[in-house]
C-alpha cells in the first residue's frame, strides 16, 4: 500500500518540478523580451509625445510646449502657454519592472494627475498596458498631454 502512495507522490513531486521549469522558462523569455522590445517602445513613445507636441506648437502658432529628454528612461513636457501657471508632465521608464514600467505625473494643476503601465506580452510583442487591456503609443501619448493641457 505504501509502495502505491510512494510512486503517486513521486509522480506528482516530478510533475510540480516539471512545471515550475516551465514557468521559470517563461517568465525568463517574457524577461529577455521586455530588456529587448521595451526601450524600443519607451523610444516610440517619446517619439510620438515628440510629434504631437510639434503639432501642438504649429496649431496653436508659437511654442507653448517643449519636451525636455533628461536622464535615459526619462522626459518632462513642459506648458508654457500662461507663464504664471507653467504646468509640466514627467514620464519616467524602468524596463527593469515589469509591472509599472512606465509612469507618468503632471503639476502645476489644482489637481494633478499620474498615469502608469505595465510592459506586457502579446504574442510574443512587448506592449505597454494593464492587466485588462494593451495601450498603443498614440492611446499613451494622448492621455499624457491631455492631463497636461486640461485644467
Amino acid at each position: 500500500m505504501s509502495d502505491g502512495w510512494a510512486s503517486e507522490a513521486a509522480a506528482r513531486l516530478r510533475s510540480q518540478r516539471e512545471s515550475r521549469k516551465q514557468e521559470n522558462a517563461v517568465l525568463l523569455e517574457h524577461s529577455n523580451l521586455r530588456k529587448e522590445q521595451g526601450p524600443e517602445l519607451w523610444n516610440d513613445l517619446r517619439k510620438q509625445v515628440e510629434a504631437m507636441v510639434d503639432s501642438l506648437n504649429a496649431e496653436y502658432g508659437q511654442p507653448v510646449a517643449v519636451v525636455q529628454c533628461g536622464k535615459s528612461g526619462e522626459f518632462i513636457v513642459r506648458l508654457t502657454a500662461d507663464p504664471a501657471k507653467e504646468r509640466e508632465m514627467k514620464a519616467s521608464f524602468a524596463v527593469s519592472t515589469a509591472a509599472n514600467a512606465l509612469n507618468w505625473y503632471t503639476s502645476g494643476h489644482k489637481e494633478n494627475s499620474s498615469g502608469k503601465c505595465s510592459l506586457v506580452i502579446q504574442g510574443g510583442k512587448v506592449v505597454f498596458g494593464d492587466q485588462f487591456n494593451a495601450f498603443t503609443v498614440e492611446m499613451i501619448a494622448t492621455s499624457m498631454l491631455d492631463a497636461l493641457v486640461l485644467e
